[in-house]
């Protein structure tokens, strides 16, 4: 259940001045001034890949699209529909970059794209969790109203301050409030690091923000992340194969499913639903 967004800002920069879980994650957190131009209100506008030939079988077939036809699959998918990338440094960014075409081609509001550093990985199960909560507050529409949960400068100055402090990259007047959220990512990473992957999702995920993980075949082998969420039941839904043809299609789909209150698993991996979700109606 979410709670009311009154009075976010207030607790949001509270929480930041706090230091997050006593600074274990971030250390002593200088509050940054507001970054001009930053953010505007997004309420104005409400590899390596496995050959799919030798890929197990999904358990339930479904659509395949190729590269051709993924634009057409997608339009209007996410009319008028904000969403913001996230990405790990090892993501796969010319997989990113036909994601952020089909999006296009879907009718979404680019939203922008944040790359979660290393660093915001490193901490503790508490220091992960308590920052990403507060990264979605600053980030998130309200579901019920369309409206961002924290104020411009909220936003703003908790971006500058994660950026200041090495936890995150983006270019300065590209972040909108968002409702869909895309997490980019690898192959597997060390334990702890798709532990906290995994938190940041769920963070997002219970603060209201339609999530979709998407990562390699590799990711959803056992201890990568994609395989971490599916043997969890996350509600976050997931893509493994990113990188092929009709993956990008996949995500879009996924993402407009996701903001619709449905979630699944896709990909060409056995742990998968179907390679692709069935078009939103």
């Amino acid at each position: 259940m979410r709670r009311n967004s009154s009075g976010r800002g207030a607790i949001f920069t509270a929480g930041l001045g706090f230091g997050v879980a006593a600074g274990v994650a971030l250390g002593a957190l200088v509050i940054a001034p507001s970054i001009p131009g930053a953010d505007t209100s997004a309420g104005q506008s409400a590899q390596a890949a496995e050959d799919p030939a030798t890929a197990p079988e999904p358990t339930t077939s479904s659509a395949q699209p190729t590269e051709e036809d993924s634009a057409e699959l997608v339009a209007g998918a996410l009319a008028d529909r904000p969403v913001l990338i996230f990405r790990t440094a090892d993501a796969d960014e010319a997989a990113q970059e036909e994601l952020q075409h089909l999006l296009a081609g879907s009718g979404a509001i680019d939203a922008g794209t944040i790359t979660l550093n290393d660093k915001y990985f490193a901490s503790d199960a508490e220091g992960v969790t308590k920052v990403s909560e507060l990264l979605a507050t600053a980030l998130l529409l309200n579901p019920e109203t369309g409206e961002p949960e924290a104020p411009t400068e909220d936003r703003a100055r908790a971006l500058q301050t994660l950026r200041d402090t090495g936890f995150i990259d983006y270019e300065d007047g590209t972040i909108l409030p968002t409702q869909g959220v895309v997490l980019l990512t690898g192959k597997a990473g060390e334990e702890n690091t798709v532990a906290n992957q995994a938190r940041f999702l769920d963070a997002v995920d219970r603060a209201g923000g339609a999530t979709v993980a998407a990562g390699p075949i590799e990711s959803a082998e056992d201890g990568a992340l994609i395989a971490t969420l599916r043997a969890e039941g996350a509600r976050t839904s997931t893509v493994d194969s990113f990188g092929e043809p009709w993956a990008a299609a996949s995500v879009v789909l996924a993402v407009a499913q996701r903001i619709g209150g449905e979630s699944g698993n896709y990909g060409a991996a056995e742990s998968a639903d179907a390679r692709t979700p069935e078009p939103q109606s």
